[in-house]
């Protein structure tokens, strides 16, 4: 019996149903199938040659085959059509592993002709489209021909829960580049304030999507959906740049301490070309590099940490500051703060908020000693009432960030607080 697919080599429509089925015995309730089909793909064969249309296909099995998780099974099932089964007991979000292959297939397939090849995608839950190997790949395929009707780079959940989830996604996944083409991203600047001092001591620069198709649109939305995109190096610059732009006219009545926080991107920092990048931003906006500080978080050193460092050493060399983002969250090691050359610690927002649980208070404490220990200086975020202020005074923290003292704040606004009372908080 053939079990492979003679031209790409990936299991057959035979193979995927008996791996389908084995997978429902072992958790009938997480099982996940996803169709994609090549949109237009008979052009290829009409307009080129059929050669031409199988080294695609042999082409997109690879790129699939390196987009989903090494336990997923891809297969080729027809002609233009591929179809990948896991059990998806980790909770994966697949939104994610969509948007990454739409962009890989982008700068895979591209024809000085006929441009890019796109993809329409189906996806079917076990949990809610069907109960063996055959009514799942049905409802996967309803969910396609869905996807079709949108059409270029769209995907479609069976389950109508999850679909109007995944309609979300992938409208902002459409409209990212539009936006950032339009210039619909705009900056605002939440004031850091040096409690000892009670004055703005810098600002950390938060980036606004007001659509003009979806309306107003929340970071928590849209960041995630950019830095899975292909504009994430561009975007990430673009913020430096014009931070560095909009900041530079009021240094000279800002204090000698000041800083201007920027988040860093994981995909942007690991970047071949990101230190150059800076270095010219920073050139062409003739800005002070020790007025700069690039907020990083802990998962971008745990993924590949011997590029982390030698992209930390450039930084460093352009005098440029680095802060450790959300302190706690993750994989917090001495080990770290030890090897790399950070100056500011950035203590989690959930810690701060929650300083009632003694637990948390004992946290705090621990890794404000710590960091001092270091020689970092310390920043709470999320500082929201006068008993966080208090507790944060208690342990010598050095500058807090939260609603207490400002929300974000356009330029025009950031100068008013800027001129007003010298920038201090009363």
């Amino acid at each position: 019996m053939f079990t492979h697919d003679y031209l790409t080599g990936l299991p057959n429509r035979q193979l995927l149903m008996d791996r389908i089925g084995q997978m429902l015995l072992v958790d009938s309730e997480k099982v996940i199938v996803c169709v994609i089909n090549i949109d237009d793909f008979h052009y290829n064969n009409d307009f080129i040659s059929y050669d031409y249309g199988d080294a695609i296909l042999v082409d997109m099995a690879t790129v699939i085959s390196q987009s989903f998780p090494a336990k997923a099974t891809v297969s080729r099932t027809d002609g233009d059509e591929f179809v990948i089964a896991a059990i998806n007991d980790d909770d994966i979000d697949y939104e994610s592993y969509m948007i990454e292959l739409f962009e890989r297939i982008k700068k895979q397939f591209c024809h000085e002709d006929f441009g890019s090849l796109t993809v329409s995608v189906g996806i079917a839950h076990s949990a809610f489209d069907g109960e063996n190997a055959s009514e799942l790949q049905v409802s996967a395929n309803q969910a396609m021909r869905e996807a079709k009707k949108i059409k270029g780079n769209s995907c479609v959940f069976s389950s109508k829960l999850e679909n109007d989830l995944s309609k979300r996604v992938f409208s902002l996944y459409q409209n990212i580049n539009k936006a950032f083409r339009n210039n619909e991203f705009k900056l605002n600047f939440q004031p850091l304030v040096n409690i000892r001092r009670k004055q703005i001591c810098g600002v950390e620069a938060l980036t606004r999507w007001h659509s003009d198709e979806l309306g107003q649109v929340s970071p928590a939305e849209f960041i995630p959906v950019i830095e899975n995109s292909d504009i994430v190096h561009d975007f990430g610059i673009w913020v430096i740049d014009q931070s560095c732009k909009l900041i530079f006219p009021l240094l000279n009545e800002l204090p000698e301490d000041f800083k201007l926080a920027v988040n860093v991107s994981p995909r942007q920092l690991l970047n071949s070309e990101f230190v150059d990048n800076l270095k010219i931003t920073l050139n062409n906006n003739r800005y002070p590099p020790d007025k700069l500080e690039l907020e990083i978080t802990e998962g971008v050193f745990i993924d590949d940490f011997d590029v982390f460092i030698d992209q930390v050493r450039k930084i460093k060399l352009l005098g440029v500051k680095l802060s450790i983002d959300d302190f706690g969250t993750g994989y917090s090691s001495l080990s770290y703060l030890k090897k790399i050359p950070f100056d500011t610690l950035k203590i989690d927002r959930s810690f701060v908020f929650d300083n009632s649980d003694d637990e948390n208070r004992v946290l705090v404490k621990t890794i404000s000693k710590m960091a001092k220990c270091f020689g970092l200086s310390i920043i709470a975020e999320g500082v929201e009432k006068e008993s966080y202020l208090n507790f944060l005074q208690d342990i010598e923290c050095d500058i807090a960030q939260g609603f207490l003292f400002s929300p974000a704040l356009d330029i025009n606004s950031l100068e008013i607080y800027i001129r007003k009372n010298g920038g201090r908080y009363e």
